[in-house]
């Protein structure tokens, strides 16, 4: 990742400013603020993929915090180095809450407790009587210092960067923090409320300001209150960015990513713990609720395929097909495991995952010929009806653009000359099949184009010839494939290959 290639020598992140950020700071200097965004991002980027080597490298970067108890540095686009920073209070905490969850280790919940008092100081906890003072309580001030040593930010809220730090205390909580942390998120995310312009007459209704000067009641200029609307959310018990689980399965790791709270999760029939423990194959229940569509999909990484899905004690189907059918599909070169629930009798579903097992990805697959499900090739239901019957692919053109996407790969493109399909048409004409690189998606200069295939009832196989594409370089990340003819055409594929 860009944060892993951002250390230096010694393996640590440090002040690389540039000819005008020069006066803020000594070039090679570090602190809490400088380091915690980029262990954060590694720690986060493990979790979602169940890597073990990331994780590994994200808590040698929460060792390196511990060497700092100050919370400055978050901010160096304008502030100094050394100035106080209710940012760098955030983003440690939410490293450290990062820790605990990913371990189970006690010491990284009493870190993050511990970023999280060193914010106490720059949040107003108490309410002048002045009307155009109301943003008052819960506003926060980012940093103890001056831009460029000028301009001071005593008595100046900046509610973006309390957002940030309300975002990280809802987390901590959630995880076993104190419930006083929820509070204090509470009293942020008021704060930012009473910023917002609630004029309904006004261009600027529902935003916030940047900043809100407390010694004249002005603010100034304005930004989406997207953050406050997912505080708020958070504020009830909801997950807007997703409920995160993790297991150590025999010591490895495996993550579940549900779009919403994960109620009465338990691991092995017990309660799990903020960090599940297993040995061997395991079983995973839980319920949940999903009222934004009729379908809600989830993940867990790094496990094999189970042996058996059900919900609401019934056997999920293998497979997802186009739509919004219910189903389950396992990707064993990513070790991914992804259900789509059917929300559209019940907002809440009881899921239970029995014969789970942690498990390494394996090679990415080469062909596809779908013997027991799709493998991962799925078309937009805007534009395509996508069913699956033993060893084919059949697919009903129902917009003007019907195409059917494959699974994410990551393969040399060098070592791939030509793309081969075995199909049967409706509508005369070529496969057209694009294809996403390291250096770019899907767009006319990525793509191949088979020979016609005729509409004669009968199977035939084509090829796309990629070798001297010049595009054709780098990871090949994923096909996408055209049919020919367009609504009511009908295409049959009993077989992909990369050869």
């Amino acid at each position: 990742t860009g944060a892993l290639a951002a250390r230096d020598a010694n393996g640590r992140w440090t002040f690389q400013p540039d000819a005008r950020r020069a006066v803020l700071g000594a070039a090679g200097e570090t602190n809490v603020g400088i380091m915690a965004p980029q262990v954060a991002a590694i720690l986060r980027a493990g979790r979602a993929g169940a890597d073990e080597a990331l994780l590994a490298e994200g808590l040698k970067g929460l060792e390196q915090l511990r060497a700092h108890r100050i919370p400055r540095g978050a901010q160096v686009w304008e502030v100094p180095l050394h100035a106080p920073d209710i940012l760098a209070s955030a983003i440690a905490c939410d490293a450290f809450t990062l820790g605990y969850t990913l371990t189970g280790d006690r010491r990284y919940l009493a870190d993050a407790d511990y970023w999280a008092r060193t914010a106490l100081p720059f949040i107003y906890h108490w309410q002048h009587p002045r009307p155009d003072l109301a943003p008052m309580r819960g506003g926060t001030i980012p940093v103890f210092g001056a831009t460029f040593y000028t301009n001071s930010w005593f008595g100046r809220l900046v509610q973006w960067n309390g957002l940030a730090l309300a975002r990280a205390l809802f987390q901590l909580q959630r995880a076993g923090g104190e419930a006083r942390w929820a509070r204090v998120a509470e009293d942020i995310t008021v704060s930012a409320m009473r910023q917002q312009v609630a004029d309904p007459q006004s261009p600027l209704v529902g935003l916030y300001p940047d900043f809100w000067n407390m010694r004249t009641g002005i603010p100034g200029y304005w930004m989406s209150p997207t953050p406050i609307l997912a505080r708020a959310l958070e504020a009830v018990g909801e997950t807007p960015e997703g409920d995160w689980r993790v297991i150590r399965n025999d010591g490895r790791l495996v993550t579940l990513a549900a779009p919403t709270p994960a109620a009465n999760l338990r691991l092995n029939h017990e309660p799990m713990a903020a960090c599940g423990e297993a040995s061997g194959s395991f079983t995973l229940s839980f319920d949940l609720r999903y009222e934004l569509g009729p379908a809600a999909y989830l993940g867990l990484s790094g496990v094999a395929s189970p042996a058996a899905v059900r919900v609401d004690g019934t056997a999920l189907p293998a497979g997802l097909g186009g739509g919004e059918t219910a189903g389950w599909q396992h990707y064993p070169d990513q070790a991914l495991l992804v259900l789509r629930l059917d929300h559209r009798q019940r907002e809440q579903v009881a899921v239970v995952l029995e014969g789970l097992q942690a498990a390494d990805p394996a090679a990415p697959p080469r062909e596809w010929r779908f013997g027991s499900g799709p493998d991962g090739w799925d078309g937009d239901p805007h534009e395509v009806t996508a069913a699956w019957e033993q060893g084919r692919l059949i697919l009903t053109a129902t917009g003007d653009d019907p195409y059917l996407s494959g699974p994410p790969l990551a393969l040399p493109a060098t070592g791939i000359k030509q793309v081969v399909v075995r199909a049967r048409v409706t509508s005369a004409g070529p496969l057209t099949i694009f294809f996403a690189t390291d250096s770019g998606g899907y767009s006319e200069q990525q793509l191949l184009r088979t020979a016609p295939i005729p509409a004669d009832g009968r199977w035939h196989e084509v090829s796309a010839k990629a070798a001297n594409h010049p595009r054709w370089t780098g990871q090949l990340r994923r096909l996408r494939l055209n049919p020919p003819g367009s609504r009511g055409a009908v295409t049959e594929i009993a077989a992909i290959a990369l050869r």
